[in-house]
């Protein structure tokens, strides 16, 4: 989708719309528990042509260029994007009871945040690690940092309607695995069970005008219930998007990679019905299909 296009309209208290950089969502679920009534937050995802007006100094990078982490997942100096703590970028970097690819994941996540010096959304990939540029969409920063440290999981991906795996192939190939699966990648069935290096996935909902497939990021911290509102699930994420999520690092109108949390309403059954692209503060849930992948 191009960078400039228009957010969501707002719609009536019967029928609210989450602003999501799409179209109308019939699906869309009013929550009047919100903290916040901004009606102006987005997203844009893979899926759409190249925005016209990204641009970077970076090479962009074929799908063989990808270059290994050093040995401990970290860039040399441990230099931080910008003023923001480090913490503010890393958390849960240390958790336990990860699995192995969960845990290289996140640190290689974790290693793109603190090398990061400039970062633009934008649907072409195109790295410069040596000047700490980042410039993809949110697909192509999993895709990205999958062939550094999981090629295994990377290769597992389909690739339904593009060269490289988007959100969709990511909802669809998690949708399709169990949680004892044995291949690269495993399920989770419940966004309270997510836990740090886990993927989340969902699709651009039913009847929205959007080119996009949908959104995909990768969890950097534990998921917790939000109690004022006890049927959301507050997730922090890391991923690449031109819309700031809630508690984002992207400030200043600043798109790319960044931090920020998200809200999944659930249903009774603890399984996922809708997105809150700010979490506890989007008053407006969009309703969707979902997909959680665990990397092995």
């Amino acid at each position: 989708m191009p960078r400039g296009a228009l957010h969501a309209l707002v719609l009536s208290a019967t029928l609210a719309l989450a602003a999501c950089g799409e179209g109308a969502v019939p699906g869309g679920l009013s929550d009047a528990g919100a903290t916040d009534a901004s009606a102006s937050e987005g997203h844009l995802d893979d899926g759409g042509p190249t925005p016209p007006a990204a641009t970077s100094d970076a090479a962009t990078l074929g799908p063989d260029a990808a270059r290994p982490p050093s040995a401990d997942g970290r860039v040399a100096d441990g230099r931080v994007a910008d003023s923001r703590a480090a913490d503010s970028r890393v958390a849960d970097s240390g958790a336990t009871g990860l699995t192995p690819g969960a845990a290289l994941l996140l640190g290689e996540a974790n290693r793109q945040l603190q090398n990061l010096k400039s970062t633009v959304y934008q649907h072409t990939t195109s790295v410069n690690e040596a000047t700490g540029h980042y410039g993809y969409d949110c697909s192509g920063f999993i895709d990205y940092s999958l062939k550094r440290v999981l090629m295994p999981a990377y290769s597992a991906l389909p690739t339904a309607s593009s060269v490289r795996p988007l959100a969709e192939d990511f909802v669809h190939h998690f949708n399709s695995l169990s949680a004892s699966s044995t291949g690269p990648w495993s399920s989770v069935a419940r966004p309270i069970e997510l836990r740090p290096g886990d993927v989340v996935g969902w699709l651009t909902a039913p009847g929205s005008s959007s080119s996009n497939t949908g959104h995909v990021m990768i969890v950097r911290g534990t998921p917790t219930t939000n109690t004022k509102r006890p049927t959301e699930v507050l997730v922090p994420v890391v991923d690449a998007t031109q819309s700031p999520h809630a508690s984002d690092s992207r400030t200043g109108g600043q798109t790319g990679l960044g931090t920020g949390t998200i809200g999944i309403q659930v249903e009774a059954s603890g399984r996922a019905r809708a997105y809150y692209w700010r979490g506890g503060l989007s008053t407006t849930a969009v309703a969707t299909t979902f997909g959680f992948g665990r990397p092995r």
